[in-house]
This record gives C-alpha cells, structure tokens and sequence, in this order.
C-alpha cells in the first residue's frame, strides 16, 4: 500500500494530456500508437503499462481528467487485444484502473458507464474467489453513482453489450472469451435480457446449429438452461 500511494504521489504532478501520449500507445503494444496483431502485443508490457495508468488516473485532477481522455483510455482498454489474455495479473491491474476511473469521477460517471460495465463483465467471467466479489463489487458502485440499482444497470446497457457481441459470435468456440462473457451477462442480467431477446435468440441459434462444434453448442444449452432457471 506505501508502494503505491508512492507512486501515485510521483505522478500527481503530471497532466494527462501529457501522460497519456505514452501510456496509450504503450499499453497497446506499438510506439506509434497502431495497434498490433494479438501476437505482437505483450501480456506482460500490458500488465505493467495497466499498473502505471491506475496510478497517473488516482494520482490526476477530475478537472484534468477530461472526458475525451478518459474515452481515449476506455476505448484502448475495451480492446481484445488489451483485456483478452490468460495472464491472470493482467486483470487484476485492469480492475484497478475501472476502480481508478469510478473513484475520480465519481457521480459523473454516466458518461463512460458502458464501457465500463463491460469491462467489469470480463473480468467477472474470469474471476475466482476474492477477485470476483471485488469486481462485483466494483458492478454495485457504478449502479449507486449514477443511482440505479443493478437492474437498472443492466437494463439501460444491454442494447449496445448485446451488439457488441453480435457479428463475432459466429467466431466463437466454447473457450471464447466474448463466449464467457456472454454468459456471464445473461446470468447476471435477469430480466432485463427479454428487452434484447430476439438479438439473444439469434446468438443462440447461430451457436447450436450443427456445423458447430459439440462442445460450443453444448455450453450454450446449458447457459441457456441456468438462465430460464433464473428468470
């Protein structure tokens, strides 16, 4: 804990529009800011480039913190080729910086609530024990600073998540990572999902027909058996 508010009161003095010129482009695997093939881009400089942001964002001004920045930052963030690893420190820096982000903006985080909520379904669908009760927790805190209860939450974002997801279902194999996160959604959604079924229904269909592969098609009748069991 010393460590890191040392860190952070290093970077207190340096404005993001300056930082952020070389923690993005860092983070993404390129000098050039382009990013490179999933091949190309190192779990390991990800993880620590994760780890510095978390503290140029605790250590920044709101007001310094401007909206497109913070877009910048979530929209790189957002990327398969920066939250999509099996590095498991990788998520453990990544929900430090959504935390960053909700603590800085606090009431006004409306704005980049999306994103962040699937971020935070991500790292849900690859969490075990503690990690996973502090991203659920992190899921409660982004409900109660825009006044919503988890509910509400999930009702107002599932429209832009599920097209997120539709076009590159048909890419998926039972170990996809937008496979896990699609489930996690839907069991966490309750609901809310019948506002987007029929867009569900078609991932659904597409992900059981018979060219698929058994173990793909039987995940899916499963996830959908668990959420008609929660409805």
């Amino acid at each position: 804990k010393q460590w890191y508010q040392r860190r952070v009161a290093i970077t207190a003095g340096i404005e993001p529009k300056l930082w952020k010129e070389f923690v993005i482009p860092a983070l993404q695997g390129s000098s050039t800011g382009e990013v490179k093939s999933r091949v190309g881009v190192s779990p390991q400089l990800c993880t620590s480039c994760l780890r510095v942001l978390s503290s140029l964002i605790t250590g920044s001004l709101p007001e310094k913190l401007s909206p497109e920045i913070t877009h910048e930052i979530l929209d790189t963030i957002c990327k398969p080729e920066v939250n999509e690893s099996s590095h498991s420190p990788l998520y453990i820096e990544l929900s430090a910086v959504v935390k960053s982000v909700l603590n800085i903006h606090g009431s006004t985080i409306s704005e980049y609530s999306c994103s962040l909520l699937f971020l935070l379904l991500r790292l849900c669908s690859v969490s075990t024990g503690d990690e996973l009760i502090a991203n659920e927790t992190l899921i409660v805190q982004l409900g109660e600073l825009q006044g919503k209860d988890l509910m509400e939450l999930y009702a107002e974002h599932a429209p832009t998540l599920v097209e997120k997801l539709k076009g590159v279902h048909k890419n998926w194999t039972r170990h996809s990572p937008d496979h896990n996160l699609f489930g996690e959604f839907l069991l966490r959604s309750g609901p809310t999902v019948s506002t987007i079924m029929p867009d569900v229904y078609g991932i659904f269909k597409d992900c059981t027909s018979k060219e698929k592969d058994p173990e793909l098609r039987m995940s899916m009748f499963t996830l959908l058996g668990k959420s008609m069991f929660l409805r």
